[in-house]
């Protein structure tokens, strides 16, 4: 049995592969003393922290919904969100004056539509969908555990969880947790870290949730923590910079082995069939927008994760989206088997290390 020290990147749609390959490590019986994530990683990572087991996280990631969809399809489950009242009205008015025109305008008018949303909040998804979804999971799990704080999880659990998110209004970083932000809720946690750029909105730091390092933060705009650490591996080592080791508190006493898992674009997913054709990403727009998703989200892990002195664990997931939301059964197995493969492997190779 090792104690680990876990680490996850964030990937949107792509991070069942994390449940998958915390499941194999569960299964082995293995100790996760301290887990951080970012985005996909902090649902993981919360997930772990509040006590769910590997088999859990394997059936939340094949789990289909009546509609035979994905789970996660509950995610962007509510409409996109209403535009401003001025926004409204220019756009009415370009919709009547391009009612003799061809109908491509029209849809290429309503895509501008939903685009001009995002103006007001960040985004152009609400994200209640995904926060109602967590709400559910975590009080069927166990009563009132939907309404914790990092402070009282922590308190409660005994377990160390950061989850990282990025604050817009300071343009600074994020690392929640018991130390840094113990009266923020859990929920509302999880839901800044995954906050994807321009598809959910940011969410708006209240009085309530009390301060970040003693620090007011009551008004802040946070989101997705992709955008400034979306493999947060930096958090689990041993560090000398001061701010790494006040947000994640003295060193504990007993040692533990690193481990970071990578969702990785560039290696293939055996026998994963192709995305069907007809998704948002195929338009002018989708298309522009997942790609600029995808780069904010992935754009400086490459480096990191070559750079590494921790060894990495690659997911496969070459292929998928970050907003794949709506991916088949056939694809998302595929993934899950891949990474299964493939966290496999690693712990084989840890393991034989470790007895050396």
């Amino acid at each position: 049995m090792l104690t680990i020290d876990l680490a996850l990147q964030g990937g949107g749609s792509k991070g069942i592969a994390l449940n998958a390959a915390i499941a194999e490590l569960l299964r082995r019986g293995h100790v996760i003393r301290r887990v951080v994530g970012t985005s996909a990683g902090a649902i993981a990572a919360s997930l772990v922290a509040t006590g769910f087991t590997g088999d859990e996280l394997l059936e939340m990631s094949l789990e289909r919904t009546d509609k035979d969809e994905p789970l996660f399809a509950e995610y962007v489950a509510e409409p996109l969100l209403s535009p401003s009242p001025q926004v409204e009205v220019e756009v009415s008015e370009l919709q009547r004056a391009a009612l003799r025109l061809p109908g491509e305008l029209g849809r290429r008018l309503m895509t501008a539509h939903a685009a001009m949303s995002f103006f007001d909040t960040g985004g152009l998804n609400t994200g209640d969908g995904f926060t109602g979804w967590l709400l559910r999971t975590l009080e069927q799990k166990s009563p009132g555990l939907s309404r914790i704080t990092l402070g009282q999880l922590h308190a409660r659990t005994g377990r160390h969880l950061t989850l990282i998110a990025t604050d817009l209004t300071a343009r600074r970083l994020r690392a929640l947790n018991h130390l840094s932000a113990p009266d923020c809720p859990l929920v509302m946690a999880v839901r800044m870290s995954m906050s994807i750029p321009l598809l959910f909105a940011e969410v708006i730091w209240r009085a309530e949730w009390g301060t970040y390092l003693g620090q007011p933060l009551t008004g802040h705009a946070l989101v997705d923590g992709g955008m400034l650490s979306n493999l947060p591996v930096s958090f689990i080592l041993p560090s000398a910079n001061p701010l790494v080791a006040t947000l994640m508190g003295p060193p504990p006493t007993e040692p533990a082995i690193p481990v970071g898992l990578v969702l990785d674009t560039m290696l293939e997913v055996p026998g994963a069939p192709p995305e069907p054709a007809g998704r948002m990403a195929q338009s002018r727009f989708g298309h522009r927008l997942g790609a600029l998703m995808d780069t904010v989200i992935n754009g400086a892990d490459l480096s990191l994760a070559d750079a590494s002195p921790v060894p990495l664990c690659h997911l496969p997931a070459k292929g998928y989206s970050a907003t794949e939301f709506t991916m088949s059964q056939q694809r998302a197995q595929a993934l899950v088997d891949a990474a299964t493969a493939a966290a496999r492997k690693y712990f084989d190779a840890l393991e034989a290390a470790q007895q050396r």
